[in-house]
């Protein structure tokens, strides 16, 4: 039986919601001329019915490859004038260019460049305040973050030196900046976990990664932090055309801290054993890039149904 090295530690597994509804979709894509289309859109820019679209797309889609192509713009469904997000996409379906990000008042969230949709060049982040919040650099894919300010203004990281935290959601990395890079040891807790306890660390020095431990081992070969998370822009949900929840359907819940029966090295123990048994059937000789596990877990903590 082959084993399988798993590089990423982040696994997470989709429930399936409302597995005993039929419920009959309308999704349209709406034509403005040969080749552009009136995307509706909810708040997290996933496809949604038009009678409750909050945004609304404007954009060229090329429906062989599935990606977006040439300028668009992200306007409010029930006030057009209000711009969200501008930009382009090149013929690959990549961002390129000058992109600014709007919050739903219209006021500034984001501004900068992509190139070959990755972050290039300096991004200025504000609160909606209008408060500065973040300005980085990246260069040849390198990371630098130069200034960082809390939501009262206080200056955190000031000319690359500070403490620093981003989020990874539903977990944050948290740790000291020098010069703009991560340097000494740095943790991983979840965010809701107010005591912050740590479940990944990492160690750098002169701003070069050395060593990361997690719940399934130590690493050497590359930094798990991204020092910018792109949840921050919830418009790059629209690339997946995802359909979002119904519109008169909504998640009831209430978060709690999560409890393993037998402690969390158990649960850990058990879904290392589900995914090594998953894959050792498989043939992924063929196989590259990023691998989606879908699976459920039941009420009784039962790994079940991966696929």
């Amino acid at each position: 039986m082959r084993k399988l090295l798993l590089s990423c530690f982040l696994l997470f597994f989709i429930f399936k919601l409302f597995a005993q509804q039929t419920i009959n979709r309308r999704i349209n894509f709406n034509p403005v001329d040969k080749d552009s289309l009136n995307l509706a859109l909810n708040d997290q820019f996933m496809l949604i019915e038009d009678s409750c679209a909050a945004v609304i797309r404007h954009i060229r889609l090329d429906f062989n490859s599935r990606k977006f192509h040439g300028t668009f713009t992200d306007v409010r469904k029930d006030n057009p004038a209000v711009i969200l997000t501008e930009g382009y996409y090149n013929a690959n379906g990549q961002k390129e260019g000058v992109f600014t990000i709007r919050y739903t008042s219209g006021n500034i969230k984001a501004k900068g460049d992509f190139k070959n949709d990755a972050f290039d060049g300096k991004w200025e982040l504000y609160y909606e305040s209008g408060k500065p919040w973040l300005t980085f650099e990246v260069n040849n894919g390198v990371y630098n973050v130069t200034d960082n300010w809390d939501d009262k203004g206080n200056k955190i990281v000031d000319k690359g030196n500070g403490n620093y935290s981003v989020e990874a959601i539903p977990y944050v990395w948290e740790g000291k900046l020098a010069n703009g890079k991560p340097d000494g040891t740095w943790k991983m807790y979840v965010k809701t976990d107010k005591w912050k306890n740590k479940i990944a660390s990492e160690r750098f020095k002169n701003g070069e990664f050395v060593k990361g431990e997690n719940q399934f081992g130590s690493y050497s070969d590359a930094s798990r932090i991204t020092l910018v998370s792109r949840d921050l822009f919830p418009f790059v949900n629209a690339e997946k055309l995802i359909v979002g929840l119904p519109c008169d359907m909504s998640l009831k819940h209430t978060i709690v801290n999560a409890h393993y029966k037998n402690g969390m090295n158990s649960f850990n123990n058990r879904l290392r054993d589900e995914l090594t048994s998953f894959f050792n059937y498989r043939d992924l000789s063929a196989s590259a890039g990023e691998f989606n596990i879908v699976g459920e877990i039941t009420t009784a903590g039962d790994i079940v149904d991966l696929k």
